[in-house]
């Protein structure tokens, strides 16, 4: 062992009992005080050499991540982010100092911040992985409660990722590769959750990199494509709007479904560039279209917003842009966020939306009646549309619970109109279907029923089913 690695070492000890490390080994993070990631490192080398040693004595390895960090950063400022990840730190410290029968010893255990909104947490002396499980709940529950930052209140939640000494390890990278990718297998999962490695994570991780590589090219090499799928009025039966949906053409893999690399896209980042090339297409195919069609053109064009856009300050100013290239009118343009996504940040949500409607641009809640949110928290946003969720008509027309269903949606309908909101049916595949919504007066509908996502050019042609259209 090297001089440096004996110091290192000598300052883990007294991680968790208070030690003092002396001022000049390169041993902490400077914004948190934890052990850096050089440090770490040299811990785990020793446990695993431990381990070897005395089989009998397990450790665990435990990844976290913050689940929405980088949106405290866009909303509040770096340092506001710094003051969140130094609360972070304190918690997961003392965590991981606390003895019960859960962890009935600290002695060896070791808390690090890997860099960014990354921390790790080693626990030694494990007798049986359930130990470490429930270390793990015990830090989503610290990490969950609310966090107060320059006078407001944050709430986050953390993924974890979980490896156990069983896995025979024998150095520190294949440990941290391993519980980084049971970490995202967390998120994956829905997160605010921890998630144990096995082997199959691994091969999921690979499919993920490779995913996001190629996704980054297929941006650059205009492999992604938009299709639009009618939005219509259930009153006069007119093609009153078309959403925008992004597809990806892979020249080997052929048509990539949205659902496996959209996911991928708000993990690493892309869904930024993405959402922007999204808007930008749109508005430029709708400006095409006007002119195609003139008055029998519908009347705006609906485009997806992820959360991570909605983070971004400069979203007004970089949606006041594109409309100004395609040359469109504000009202030309619908945003959509789903109920969970704006629920997410109260505060950031409500700050960015007013700035985009006083632009004049129109906002949708999609999946709307899903739960998330209650409806004296929606109406404090400057919403024009819900847009109710398919499960509705999904389940309608087919199960037992199919009155109730139709009663809830009726409320929401009723309650829309009596805020000025107006709503639009997701999911419409059947006849029937249309006909109850006409029924309850719902204003628009959107579904296979009443056409699937097309080519811009299909749109001047296609013709909605002669069922939609109200009886004089």
């Amino acid at each position: 062992m090297t001089h440096s690695e004996s110091q290192i070492l000598s300052l883990l000890d007294g991680e968790l009992s208070g030690g003092v490390a002396p001022e000049e080994a390169p041993a902490r993070d400077r914004l948190t005080g934890m052990l850096s990631r050089e440090a770490l490192l040299a811990r785990l080398g020793h446990t695993i050499a431990r381990a070897a040693a005395q089989p009998r004595s397990g450790f665990a390895l435990l990844f976290l991540d913050l689940d929405r960090f980088k949106l405290v950063n866009h909303a509040y400022g770096h340092e506001a982010g710094d003051q969140l990840l130094r609360q972070v730190a304190e918690r997961v410290r003392a965590t991981s100092r606390a003895t019960d029968a859960v962890l009935p010893t600290t002695r060896g255990n070791a808390a690090a911040r890997l860099g960014g909104d990354e921390f790790v947490v080693v626990l030694e002396g494990l007798s049986r992985p359930e130990e470490a499980h429930a270390v793990a709940e015990r830090l989503l529950a610290a990490l969950a409660a609310d966090y107060w930052i320059q006078g407001t209140r944050v709430t986050i939640s953390a993924s974890i990722g979980v490896v156990h000494s069983d896995g025979g390890y024998g150095n520190a990278s294949d440990l941290l590769r391993d519980a980084d990718a049971a970490m995202y297998a967390a998120k994956s999962a829905g997160r605010g959750r921890y998630a144990v490695f096995d082997a199959s994570m691994s091969q999921r991780t690979r499919l993920r990199v490779d995913t996001e590589r190629e996704l980054r090219a297929a941006i650059d090499t205009e492999q992604l494509t938009l299709v639009y799928q009618p939005i219509v009025s259930l009153q006069t039966g007119a093609v009153v709007g078309i959403e925008a949906l992004v597809r990806w053409q892979h020249p080997v893999k052929g048509l990539i479904p949205p659902a496996e690399f959209l996911p991928i896209a708000v993990e690493s980042g892309l869904i930024k560039p993405i959402g922007e090339w999204v808007a930008h297409k749109a508005c430029r195919d709708f400006a095409r279209l006007l002119r195609q069609m003139g008055a029998a053109a519908p009347e705006f064009v609906s485009v997806n917003l992820s959360r991570r856009q909605l983070g971004d300050p400069a979203l007004p100013a970089t949606l006041a842009a594109i409309l100004h290239d395609a040359g469109l009118e504000p009202r030309h343009l619908h945003l959509e966020i789903t109920e969970s996504e704006l629920m997410t940040d109260f505060a950031v949500a409500k700050q960015t939306l007013d700035a985009i409607k006083a632009l004049g641009i129109a906002l949708s809640v999609d999946d709307f009646g899903t739960g998330y949110s209650s409806l004296a928290s929606l109406h404090e946003f400057p919403i024009d549309i819900f847009k109710l969720d398919r499960s509705f008509m999904a389940s309608s027309m087919r199960s037992a619970q199919g009155p109730a269903l139709v009663a809830v949606a009726h409320a929401m309908i009723l309650l829309a109109r009596n805020i000025n909101v107006r709503v639009i049916a997701e999911g419409v595949e059947t006849a029937e279907q249309l006909a109850l919504l006409q029924s309850l007066q719902c204003d628009m509908a959107q579904g296979y029923f009443l056409g699937r996502p097309m080519p811009l050019e299909a749109l001047a042609t296609h013709r909605v089913p002669l069922q939609v259209q109200s009886e004089p």
